[in-house]
């Protein structure tokens, strides 16, 4: 099968055999957009008209804990892969 023709299907094996660089990338864009977040809240907050935008905090940690969660993840499934990889080579 041609990789050009089924774009999924190249993401699908990269996601299988690479793990942790795919969700390690997804881990980090949540934690920049939460970080990216906190610093909004902070420049708010500590600005000529302190108050509110406490929305953008809760929204930063929820993103933070996500993309960690995210990283956890990866770990795991990485663990797999190569357990899944050792094991392919033993039958072979």
């Amino acid at each position: 099968m041609r990789w050009s023709r089924s774009p999924s299907l190249r993401e699908e094996c990269t996601a299988l055999y690479k793990p942790l660089k795919v969700f390690s990338a997804a881990a980090a864009v949540l934690v920049a957009a939460g970080l990216a977040l906190v610093a909004r809240f902070f420049w708010y907050y500590f600005g000529p008209r302190p108050g509110g935008h406490v929305q953008s905090l809760i929204v930063a940690a929820i993103l933070i804990v996500v993309g960690v969660q995210t990283f956890l993840i990866a770990l795991l499934a990485d663990l797999v892969s190569i357990n899944r990889t050792l094991l392919e080579r033993l039958q072979e």
